[in-house]
């Protein structure tokens, strides 16, 4: 039984991290896609100065800023 106690140590750890990491992803993509929702939501209101850029109208797309060229 002492012999397997590094290998389960080792499982438990790398369970854990990539639980971890898993979590980090799905928030990271929750506050992506809701700060890409309110700023689409912003840019639907109209001419607001804040949704310019040096003099060029913005529209941003899901949180993506696409700037006219």
């Amino acid at each position: 039984m002492l012999s397997y106690f590094p290998q389960i140590v080792t499982e438990a750890c790398t369970s854990v991290m990539v639980e971890f990491a898993d979590l980090l992803f799905f928030l990271t993509n929750v506050a992506l896609f809701t700060k890409g929702f309110s700023n689409t939501k912003n840019s639907l209101k109209g001419n607001s100065s804040k949704n310019y850029f040096n003099g060029v109208r913005n529209e941003s797309v899901n949180g993506m800023l696409l700037i006219p060229t």
